[in-house]
């Protein structure tokens, strides 16, 4: 006898949700191929009378994925079987003269405590240009599985077609990058920085190396060394503290190696760390070190937002934190402690006042995108009113521009607190952001807004201007915020 056909248990009423990208896609220039890496998040087992639909971020050259739920039984009071359909939605490529591609589509679940093999599925001819979705296959997931998705969808182009697409790094090749970030063995400069907050006066030093590019000051020294002439130009009253989330708390760090001085010893008394950076025999002499290295100490930047900067030259690549505002971190369907190896994050307020003042415009739009997609109607006013954003205009007008379209009664609430803060005097910098955020909640236009604070200007602070962080010497010339009231004393690492 045979089974009865599986029984299929089709939505009432349907629930639409979005899915996010894992990470960035990687393109390839031949053959012509995109790939996206889509993860399906799953806090529980639908209904059987319930569906789920998650659409993607757009990929590739605008197209979008479209994954669909449902549960279904091989026969009668057995276990539901959770099933995916995927759809490929052309969207914008629709109108564009190209061949059909063909796609390759890979499924693992990472949250298994036995992970199944990867399912893997070739589509041979996906039709792209038309306005309806294309279905690219239905994926069955492991029995009683509760956990995550992660789809890796490659899509590949006729040669004939001549996409010129651009090619991404290799894993391997970003990792190598990333290494010779404090592999001795690329170093020929040596940056000090501020690394950390700290609740006595002392100094945390840490190593950020980077390959030699001809910079004309600094000092010529034995990279094995610490260079005193460089870590006495270090000048805690040049940095905004309070605005940094990079520098890490005064809490030990097992990877790192410290070395801390009470502010009355002589300089000298800051012994070399020979655990560290002792010269092997093989290595060059002292004489060849002096005349091929050079140190700098740079003022006012963090040590982990250099190190990502660094690495954002090399690649192109930067992965920024979530802002301390948003509370729990989601983690990545990947291995912590790979995770944590590979790849190099920031702040991205970090990194927006260090573009702002190195003038890099493209760093700084990559930076402002990033702070506007971890905005949220939880977040918005602390971020709003925040010491970081009163010092930068388009910063204001973005959060204020998000705070009039989610102005929901518990966004209003939380507002209505921030107005007891200001008026007890405790954020005493806030008038500007205050005025501006009031007159766009009444209506006004941003042009209005500004325009009926203009008078205003000469009786409220003023903005730090642009500069150029130092690299060969202290900031005197250029000024940054004072540190705030109740600010800690903070401690430096060379890079």
């Amino acid at each position: 006898m045979s089974l009865p056909p599986p029984i299929t248990f089709f939505p009432t009423g349907p629930t639409k949700k979005t899915t996010e990208k894992f990470q960035d896609d990687v393109w390839c220039s031949n053959p012509p191929q995109v790939t996206s890496y889509i993860i399906r998040p799953r806090s529980g087992f639908p209904g059987f009378h319930t569906s789920i639909t998650y659409t993607s971020p757009a990929c590739g050259l605008g197209w979008r994925f479209e994954l669909h739920e449902s549960t279904s039984s091989q026969k009668p009071f057995s276990p539901p079987q959770l099933s995916t359909k995927l759809y490929f939605h052309p969207q914008i490529c629709s109108s564009m003269t190209l061949k059909n591609p063909s796609a390759k589509v890979k499924v693992s679940y990472p949250d298994a405590e036995n992970p199944p093999p990867t399912c893997e599925r070739l589509i041979p001819d996906v039709i792209i240009r038309s306005t309806n979705r294309h279905d690219i296959g239905e994926y069955d997931e492991p029995s009683k599985y509760r956990g995550r998705a992660v789809f890796e969808i490659t899509i590949t182009f006729d040669p004939s077609d001549e996409l010129s697409f651009p090619t991404t790094s290799p894993t391997s090749t970003k990792k190598a990058l990333r290494q010779s970030l404090d592999n001795s063995s690329f170093h020929d400069t040596k940056f000090y920085l501020f690394s950390r907050k700290s609740l006595v006066d002392r100094l945390v030093l840490r190593f950020l190396l980077s390959r030699g590019t001809e910079f004309s000051g600094g000092t010529p020294c034995d990279i094995s060394k610490d260079v005193q002439q460089e870590i006495q130009k270090l000048n805690p009253d040049s940095f905004d503290y309070d605005s940094d989330s990079d520098l890490d708390p005064d809490e030990s760090d097992s990877t790192v190696k410290e070395k801390t001085l009470p502010p009355s010893e002589p300089e000298d008394s800051l012994d070399h760390d020979k655990s560290t950076t002792t010269v092997q025999p093989n290595e060059q002499s002292t004489a060849d070190h002096s005349s091929n290295a050079r140190a700098f100490a740079i003022n006012g930047t963090a040590y982990k937002t250099w190190k990502a900067f660094i690495y954002y030259a090399y690649t192109k690549d930067i992965v920024f934190n979530q802002l301390k505002s948003q509370g729990i971190i989601m983690k990545h369907p990947t291995d912590a402690q790979s995770e944590d190896a590979d790849i190099v994050r920031c702040s991205p307020k970090s990194m927006y006042r260090f573009a702002d003042y190195a003038d890099i415009p493209a760093l700084k739009s990559l930076t402002k995108e990033a702070i506007g997609k971890r905005l949220t109607k939880a977040n918005i006013v602390a971020e709003l009113f925040s010491s970081f954003t009163q010092k930068y205009t388009e910063i204001i007008e973005m959060e204020a521009d998000f705070l009039v379209a989610n102005f929901t009664p518990e966004v209003a609430r939380r507002f209505d607190e921030m107005l007891q803060v200001i008026v007890l005097g405790v954020k005493p910098n806030s008038f500007r952001v205050l005025a501006f955020s009031i007159r766009r909640l009444r209506g006004h236009t941003k042009e209005a807004a500004w325009n009926a604070l203009d008078p205003l200007n000469d009786t409220n602070q003023s903005y730090p201007p642009t500069v150029l962080p130092s690299l060969s010497g202290t900031r005197s010339d250029f000024p940054l915020p004072p540190v705030e009231p109740g600010s800690n004393v903070f401690g430096t690492t060379p890079i």
